[in-house]
């Protein structure tokens, strides 16, 4: 099975090969106690789409629960894959 930013680097991939959309991945420390509040965010026809993945059963954190929902709260598109 591959590892989550593996599989967020595919969806980089996948979200870049439409066109005039822009990707950008946050740092990975590698630590549980990293301050990022999630993994990437897209930038698409002035739309910010922030973007948390998980695999298997993952769930989110406080931390990233509280910065999508600010973000939505904000006009941004927030998602969970």
């Amino acid at each position: 099975m591959k590892s989550e930013r593996l599989i967020t680097r595919d969806l980089k991939k996948a979200f870049e090969a439409v066109p005039g959309c822009v990707v950008r991945l946050l740092p990975d420390s590698g630590g549980v106690s990293h301050k990022k509040p999630y993994d990437f965010y897209i930038l698409y026809k002035g739309k910010h789409i922030s973007v948390e993945a998980k695999i298997k059963d993952g769930a989110l954190k406080a931390h990233q629960r509280k910065a999508l929902e600010d973000d939505a709260a904000a006009g941004c598109e927030a998602a969970v894959w």
